[in-house]
């Protein structure tokens, strides 16, 4: 067997937590796009309240990597101004571990985003919006390539107390401030 090289194995982790640190720092920032995809897995979003531009929902079929096609409400945001966030995704039997929870959490008013599109396979919470149209063809919009089906649209959107089953979540810019991650075992949500 071997040693460990004590300089060489600091030298390594040293560049591989300044790359995450600044990695990690561009998307809390909003210099990074960030696309949320753990192994297929679906998340779970509550979100105490939050203020959306130009919403359009409609719905889809969605592909996933672990079950196929799943229909889905699309949600997509121009942008989004939330409070209380907390993201929750459960990873399934890992080997010598077995269930794992990530958490990520964004106390007050310190989360925004940028050309927001969520697929969720359910949504709840109360919501004013306005003006609204609906049956609107979603593919005139502009905002859903290739989507053609009957939508719901509104220019600006107030939502309390939301709780998503996410399937997907893409966003062209994120910032979230004073955020945490924290991992748990066991198979928990928000």
């Amino acid at each position: 067997m071997g040693s460990i090289r004590k300089r060489r194995f600091a030298a390594c982790t040293f560049v591989g937590l300044v790359g995450a640190t600044l990695i990690g720092g561009g998307i809390a920032n909003g210099d990074l796009p960030m696309n949320l995809s753990i192994s297929g897995q679906s998340s779970l979003a509550t979100i105490s309240s939050g203020t959306a531009q130009n919403v359009t929902l409609f719905a889809r079929e969605v592909d996933t990597t672990t079950e196929g096609n799943l229909p889905s409400a699309a949600i997509s945001m121009e942008s989004a101004q939330l409070t209380d966030v907390c993201l929750s995704t459960v990873a399934h039997g890992l080997p010598f571990i077995g269930d794992v929870t990530m958490y990520i959490r964004v106390p007050g008013n310190n989360t925004t985003v940028d050309n927001l599109v969520v697929d969720a396979s359910s949504v709840g919470g109360s919501v004013k919006a306005g003006p609204a149209q609906l049956g609107l063809d979603v593919s005139a919009t502009g905002q859903a390539e290739g989507v053609i089906t009957a939508g719901k649209t509104a220019a600006n959107a107030t939502m309390t107390q939301a709780r998503i089953d996410v399937i997907s979540l893409n966003a062209r810019a994120v910032s979230m401030k004073n955020f945490t991650i924290d991992v748990d075992k066991g198979s928990t949500t928000c």
